[in-house]
């Protein structure tokens, strides 16, 4: 370190010189009418030039001055950079010199790109430099994963179901584009006996159709329970049982408003929520005995296995084949082989009898 640090001050009085020289040759050619400052011909001091031959001196001073530095500035704890922090302050101290007295009143206050810090304010002591903390992405209770989240709103199938319940267009699992539901005319209901289209405008029906598919596939299913009603058949026209297909009969009902209930037929019911006669007929079908709705069952079937004792007796059917074993690599395996003319239709055979 003592090496470096001995040819970095030689480059540095060396450079004094030339400044010495180059500043007498300007006071030399400065004319008798021009007046010169007297009070900086007096404040002048040229510096004493250091013997470059003298290494020796050089050494025992360098030692003395780390020694110095090291006392001013003591940090155990921290890791100095490589280079030396007197050779850092002569760096700094000597680009003061040159920029001149105006930016040495300033300071070098702001530091920025091409700029050194004020050698008055900064400190070397690398303890009190706030390093940079690394941020993680990280909430508290959460895990990190290389892994996505699943997210089942994303689905392209939860999508398309999304779609069908609000009964919006979307295409199904075919590729096929269904259009979007609406309310349908197939019949004029002011000619038949209920009157459908006379108590029941236009507007209070585009109204129960958007109430209706706002709901959800379960809160649909209420919906139709409360507007619906099944009985059995009480009069049958013909004597034989078997050509009696209709077991019940089906009422149906729209809310009119202020708690009025009118009844409708069932093509005006069916062409108003754009629904099958189908789904009123599973929903019906599949409700409780409070007329609630079943339970959605879909995705809760387990596979059901076999007992240790049925496996058990399994494997012993299988042992009490005879084995052979490898024809070809009987040297390097060991593994066992049944016979070419057993298969596993015959093992169940026989396990069967």
């Amino acid at each position: 370190m003592a090496a470096p640090l001995r040819r970095a001050r030689k480059l540095f009085v060396r450079a004094e010189d030339v400044l010495q020289q180059i500043v007498d040759s300007s006071d030399e050619e400065l004319s008798p009418f021009e007046d010169e400052d007297e009070s900086q011909d007096q404040d002048y001091q040229p510096q004493v030039r250091r013997n470059s031959n003298s290494s020796i001196s050089d050494h025992n001073e360098d030692e003395e001055l780390d020694k110095e530095y090291k006392t001013q500035h003591p940090d155990p704890n921290t890791s100095m950079p490589t280079q030396s922090p007197y050779l850092t302050e002569l760096l700094i101290a000597n680009h003061g010199e040159e920029r001149g007295t105006e930016n040495s009143d300033e300071g070098m206050q702001t530091q920025g790109k091409g700029q050194y810090p004020n050698p008055d304010t900064s400190s070397h002591d690398t303890s009190e430099i706030e390093l940079p903390v690394p941020t993680h992405n990280q909430e508290e209770g959460k895990r990190l994963s290389r892994k996505r989240r699943r997210n089942q709103d994303l689905w392209k199938k939860s999508k398309t179901k999304a779609l069908t319940v609000s009964g919006k267009e979307h295409t199904n699992w075919k590729g096929k584009i269904i259009p979007a539901k609406s309310i349908k005319n197939t019949k004029d209901c002011s000619k038949c006996s209920l009157k459908c289209s006379l108590n029941i405008d236009q507007d209070c029906r585009q109204s129960i159709f958007d109430a209706y598919y706002n709901l959800t596939t379960v809160e649909q299913r209420y919906f139709i329970l409360n507007t619906t009603c099944c009985n059995p058949v009480n009069r049958r026209t013909t004597k034989n049982a078997q050509e009696n297909v209709k077991n019940n009969s089906f009422s149906f009902f729209f809310d009119k408003g202020n708690n009025i209930r009118v009844q409708v037929c069932k093509t005006f019911y069916l062409d108003t929520l754009s629904v099958s006669q189908k789904k009123v007929y599973n929903v019906h079908t599949n409700k409780t005995a409070h007329d609630t709705p079943k339970p959605d069952v879909r995705g809760t079937n387990t596979k059901k296995g076999f007992s240790e004792e049925v496996k058990g007796h399994i494997r012993r059917h299988i042992k009490s084949f005879p084995v052979v074993e490898s024809h070809y690599c009987r040297a390097h395996s060991k593994k066992q082989y049944l016979e070419a003319g057993l298969s596993i239709t015959k093992t169940y055979e026989l396990y069967v009898l």
